[in-house]
């Protein structure tokens, strides 16, 4: 046997794909702070954040377009709810009574199954904190 064959791992990339250059870049801490927060909220290291960024590719979520659809879906539907109890005590309702029902659909997101449901606005927030933290 050659030693090629015995040879394990991934195999090397070709010379054009290799990152061999290295760029650098002074800012803030502030700056830095903020750059590591919307690098962490796309699902991205550092590196390939600012590459995408700076290259105007697409940033690689950790949700796929169906998903971020369905969850812009979703505050939507709590948007429609807010407005709905806003339109109830404006007209003299009480704010703990005025309820608005909120369709919800996350399944592929997180296995809950598709429901309706009766919210006050107290109940409302709550889901939507609950919710957030989930994804």
């Amino acid at each position: 046997m050659s030693d090629e064959s015995q040879k394990k791992g991934r195999p090397k990339k070709a010379e054009a794909e290799k990152k061999s250059e290295v760029l650098k870049s002074y800012c803030t801490k502030k700056q830095a702070e903020r750059i590591e927060k919307n690098a962490e909220s796309w699902g991205m290291d550092i590196s390939n954040y600012l590459r995408a960024v700076a290259l105007q590719d697409d940033v690689v979520t950790k949700y796929s377009r169906e998903e971020l659809k369905k969850i812009k879906a979703m505050i939507g539907g709590i948007y429609g709810c807010v407005n709905q109890i806003a339109k109830g005590v404006n007209k003299g309702e009480p704010l703990e009574e005025t309820t608005a029902k909120l369709e919800v659909d996350l399944e592929d997101l997180d296995n809950t199954p598709a429901y309706s449901k009766e919210f006050n606005f107290a109940e409302l927030m709550i889901y939507l904190h609950k919710t957030v933290e989930r994804l």
